[in-house]
């Protein structure tokens, strides 16, 4: 993950988008709503993964959109209808959304309102954390060790009665 960032330089990209879209994006829950797609679609950790990169990539402009369905299908292994059928959800789900808010704030700018709960923060801890965040893979929210089944030792038989 950290070859990824320093691949890309996220850090230098998102301070070079404009500040309007820096806040909107800190603002949004983009990657979790991907993380959420990509559950749907029944994609592996490291294929969903690959789905945020790439989505986080175009959203700090450092890729186009143009070549998503290709990215898809070659950074996180997706059949191209499994990417396509991806890309017309995250772009409802997405980028609309994300662009709206953004021409929102562009022609209102008085509806910055909408961006509060990052306004209180340092900016720079709060850039850094949400990157952070973003091209990283969540953490498990339980321990499920229990729910998995006993390992056997070789030889031994779990099936084996013993005979009295």
């Amino acid at each position: 993950m950290k070859n990824f960032i320093q691949k890309y330089n996220i850090e230098e990209s998102f301070k070079k988008i404009p500040e309007v879209t820096q806040k909107v994006l800190l603002a949004s829950n983009w990657e979790q709503d991907v993380w959420v797609i990509a559950k749907k679609h029944h994609l592996l950790l490291d294929e969903t993964e690959a789905v945020v990169q790439q989505i986080g990539l175009i959203l700090l402009g450092v890729k186009s959109s143009d070549n998503l369905q290709y990215n898809l299908t070659e950074e996180a292994d997706l059949l191209e209808s499994e990417a396509r059928d991806l890309i017309r959800e995250v772009n409802v789900t997405v980028f609309i959304p994300i662009q709206e808010k953004i021409k929102e704030l562009l022609t209102h700018p008085e509806r910055a309102d909408i961006l509060t709960e990052i306004e209180d923060k340092p900016k720079e801890t709060v850039v850094h954390k949400k990157l952070s965040e973003i091209f990283s893979i969540p953490q498990a929210t339980s321990d499920h060790s229990q729910d998995l089944p006993k390992v056997y030792n070789a030889g031994e038989d779990p099936y084996h009665e013993p005979i009295d």
